[in-house]
């Protein structure tokens, strides 16, 4: 006969879906676990909203199943920004911990609702049971870095990368989101060799061109840039590569283009905040200041609506700041980007922030400090260069002298 290993409750909760569970209903539940693996496209996270919705059909009580729901209703919410999705992934992930509180996947989906709710004491708490419960797996560790990550604490984040890749090196977005965290910390070589792995571990998704292509723009080869995002757009239109080609065309002066290619950014995710601000900017230059501030003016709502979701969203607080000095708001511009500060003191993109509202409030003096620090803390010299908000700041004696420093940070990348 065969061998036969029997296992306490609390074990085979560990493991995964229980013994008793119809096997059809686990078919389905397998299927839409294999889409959000693999998912960069909205299709396919609502491929896999319908295959767990199927296995709840067949078996009403699998606790991993409504926990996948609710992963997945997340995962739109993160693709559409349609605020809709965030009350389906609360109610999906509360379902799930009535049903199964010792089931790890039950864990994992509170943590991402916890933290997409501003709520991260909460999913730092909900991933340290994930992992009790199920020490050897990834998921926990990813999405560890990912909430450390936006608190700023940016080696820690590192660190629970490194875990998720040792753990199972083969996953491409472990890799990808490391490779993520490295970019923005300034440190473009590893960065690179963790988007080269992406590419490498999935050939046909777009994740790897596109991270790659930022990582080339940002550090000024626009070329390499360009054709990567062509490549990723030859597998799959996405709204991240019309986009940054749109600041590559914007760059080069191209302003028609640009538009055009922030119009079909927008076209793929109409809800993107930064996708309207592009394209008022590009619109100001233009000369078309009604469009522009139409343009901005949808921006600011649909970051207050993120807010609303979130209100410790770090990267819409300062995306908020910045939309309303172009709006004129002086007082709630400073108001948000001293929010942002409180959240995440050290975080370069929002010292940047900080330096263009300063900047753009004719205060270039005070910009340019900040504006060292932001450096400092892993945003592009290249980026610095380019952007027309911080004119005044580079037409300073002060900067040319910080260009000239031999103290002045790690300028890779950087071209005059």
């Amino acid at each position: 006969g065969g061998l036969q290993i029997r296992l306490s409750p609390e074990a085979s909760a560990r493991l995964g879906p229980r013994a008793g569970s119809d096997v059809d209903a686990l078919a389905e539940y397998w299927r839409g676990r294999a889409l959000l693996e693999h998912s960069d496209r909205p299709e396919d996270v609502e491929a896999a909203v319908s295959a767990f919705e199927a296995a709840l059909v067949k078996d009403a009580d699998l606790a991993e199943a409504q926990a996948g729901l609710g992963e997945a209703f997340w995962g739109l919410y993160s693709r559409t920004g349609e605020p809709a999705w965030v009350d389906r992934a609360i109610q999906a992930s509360e379902r799930a911990l009535a049903l199964a509180p010792s089931q790890q996947r039950v864990w994992l989906t509170l943590a991402l609702v916890h933290n997409g709710t501003g709520r991260a004491d909460l999913a730092l708490e909900d991933l340290r049971r994930a992992i009790s419960l199920q020490p050897n797996g990834d998921d926990a560790y990813r999405l560890m870095g990912g909430v450390l990550s936006e608190l700023g604490r940016m080696e820690e984040a590192l660190q629970a990368y490194d875990q998720a890749i040792e753990r199972r090196p083969g996953y491409w977005r472990n890799h990808q989101r490391r490779g993520i965290l490295l970019l923005r910390m300034g440190r473009y070589d590893e960065a690179n060799q963790a988007f080269e792995t992406v590419t490498q571990l999935q050939p046909d998704s777009t994740s790897g061109y596109q991270a790659l292509g930022t990582l080339l723009q940002i550090t000024g080869d626009l070329e390499g840039a360009r054709q990567n995002y062509e490549k990723a757009l030859q597998i799959a239109p996405t709204a991240g590569s019309y986009s940054n080609l749109g600041t590559i065309h914007y760059w080069d002066g191209r302003f028609e283009d640009a538009a055009e290619a922030y119009r079909h950014a927008i076209e793929l995710f109409p809800r993107s905040a930064l996708y309207h601000r592009n394209l008022g900017d590009t619109y100001t230059r233009m000369g078309q200041m009604h469009s522009a501030k139409a343009s901005y003016g949808t921006a600011v709502s649909l970051l207050e609506q993120d807010l609303e979701v979130n209100p410790k969203d770090v990267v819409a607080l300062t995306d908020l700041a910045v939309c309303m000095m172009k709006i004129g708001q002086l007082g709630r511009a400073e108001q948000h980007i001293h929010e942002a500060l409180a959240l995440a003191p050290d975080d370069g993109d929002v010292l940047y922030a900080q330096s263009v509202v300063a900047a753009l409030a004719g205060r270039a003096e005070e910009a340019l400090p900040l504006l060292r620090r932001a450096v400092e803390n892993g945003v592009s010299f290249y980026l610095v260069e380019r952007d027309d908000d911080l004119a005044s700041v580079r037409s300073l004696p002060g900067y040319e002298a910080w260009l000239r420093s031999s103290s002045s940070p790690n300028r890779q990348g950087h071209r005059r």
